[in-house]
């Protein structure tokens, strides 16, 4: 068991083991209840994010301890939203997830607030996004254990 702070400041033990029963890190744990997230909470992020209405979505089952995209569904969490993410995604953003074998949800909002910088810093100077040059980008960044930052100016400004 492991002791973590809820929300509401309640300190609580939590199962140390995935949804297999294998043991797991404390900072990887599955909540003890399924997502409370529902049709109406749905409703207003897609109201908030202007989703488009050409796309299914659905509230995960209320057995979902974490949401994961049945067949042919990809899950998309809130904070990927409110992170930058938005359909349909770019070509460079495609290419991305195609490259390394990633689906819009198994990365976390400041890997998605990286990948939006460097796309809007392409943009702005007229440059076209590539993989290969955002991985070298990043690794160099990494290499000199420095976080990856873009500065976007305001325009007519330096």
């Amino acid at each position: 068991m492991v002791r973590r702070r809820t929300d509401t400041g309640r300190v609580e033990e939590v199962a140390d083991i995935n949804n297999r029963g294998r043991p797991m890190c404390s900072l990887c744990n599955i909540p003890k209840h399924p997502s409370t997230y529902t049709e109406a909470t749905l409703k207003r992020t897609i109201d908030h994010f202007y989703l488009s209405e050409g796309h299914r979505y659905r509230a995960p089952g209320p057995t979902e301890y974490l949401p994961t995209g049945r067949p042919g569904e990809v899950a998309i969490y809130q904070d990927s939203l409110k992170a930058g993410l938005r359909f349909p995604l770019h070509p460079f953003l495609v290419e991305f997830f195609c490259t390394f074998s990633l689906s819009p949800g198994q990365l976390v909002p400041n890997a998605l607030r990286m990948l939006n910088y460097y796309l809007l810093v392409c943009v702005r100077h007229g440059m076209d996004p590539s993989v290969d040059v955002f991985r070298v980008l990043a690794g160099r960044a990494l290499s000199q254990s420095r976080l990856f930052r873009c500065t976007i100016h305001a325009r007519g400004r330096r």
